[in-house]
């Protein structure tokens, strides 16, 4: 049945790290204009909305299956949407793009060790070489072709903030696999988006008494619709389908799309120029995460 499935899982995968791409390139764009928890609170709040509309009904028809699981799906809504992306939109205040990447780039490798340590979900030397192949991809990228770019590499708050999300998120995909199967990908957003969004609000009434505001315009409720239904519910549908068909480790290797559609997101949108290292980069990011993928790498995958 994996193996039957695996292809499409795997289309659908890349779709939305295409959606969480353009997350970023939004949050990067406008970071100077909404507050981060403003943000990710208004993501979360239209995401709740939306899923509650269509999928409602599901989550009330399975309420005893979620009251046996409430502490695990609270642990995902507070790994997920409260914590993750709230340090993302945080960090893209306080770091560089180029560290960013840099840091984001280990969340394959952490994803395989907490894997390894929770589920004991085997590594096999394949999947250690493409991880390796996609990650040389990755610093090909943030180093634009020069070294000294890495060399001068210092960890700020940012970069922190950028680790820490990171490993929520790691902890997160790993948790996924301890859900019942009565709880599928539509359930599961539907009950803990409202989750998060509840333990969304504490910052957010932080963040208003501290001073800061959300200046409604045409122009950030064109981001809030965006980030709201595009990253928030189908890029985390596509996701967890993907860590719930390919496993965990496998999975997590196709985040590395999100640095891939995120230099073509750039281009087309900012305008900014291709360069002979972003082609060389995607490139090995891409062999990197074909060799993953590969037969011989499923096998230790499925038995996760």
């Amino acid at each position: 049945m994996i193996r039957q499935s695996a292809p499409l899982a795997m289309l659908i995968l890349a779709l939305g790290m295409l959606f969480w791409s353009g997350n970023v390139v939004i949050g990067r764009g406008i970071h100077d204009l909404i507050p981060p928890v403003s943000l990710s609170f208004f993501r979360w709040s239209l995401a709740t909305l939306v899923v509650l509309a269509f999928a409602g009904r599901r989550v009330w028809a399975l309420r005893a299956v979620i009251a046996m699981n409430l502490r695990l799906l609270v642990a995902l809504a507070l790994l997920s949407v409260t914590t993750y992306t709230t340090l993302l939109y945080m960090a893209l205040h306080a770091t560089t793009a180029v560290n960013a990447t840099i840091v984001n780039s280990a969340a394959p490798v952490l994803y395989a060790i907490l894997a390894w340590m929770v589920l004991g979900q085997a590594v096999t030397a394949r999947q250690i070489v493409g991880m390796v192949i996609s990650m040389v991809g990755v610093a090909a990228i943030v180093a634009r072709g020069d070294p000294g770019v890495l060399a001068s590499f210092r960890l700020n708050l940012g970069d922190a903030l950028v680790l820490f999300g990171g490993l929520t998120w790691a902890f997160y995909s790993v948790l996924l696999k301890r859900l019942p199967p009565q709880i599928d990908a539509i359930a599961l957003v539907a009950a803990m988006f409202p989750l998060g969004w509840l333990l969304l609000l504490p910052l957010y009434a932080v963040e208003l008494a501290l001073g800061a505001r959300f200046p409604w315009s045409w122009e950030t409720a064109t981001v809030v619709g965006y980030v709201g239904i595009f990253p928030s519910i189908l890029a985390t549908l596509a996701w967890n389908h993907g860590v719930a068909v390919l496993g965990p480790t496998r999975a997590s290797m196709f985040l590395h799309l999100v640095l891939v559609f995120g230099v073509g997101l750039a281009v087309l949108v900012l305008g900014e120029t291709l360069e002979p290292h972003h082609l060389v980069g995607a490139g090995l990011i891409l062999a990197g995460i074909t060799l993953t993928s590969a037969r011989g790498a499923r096998k230790a995958t499925a038995r996760g």
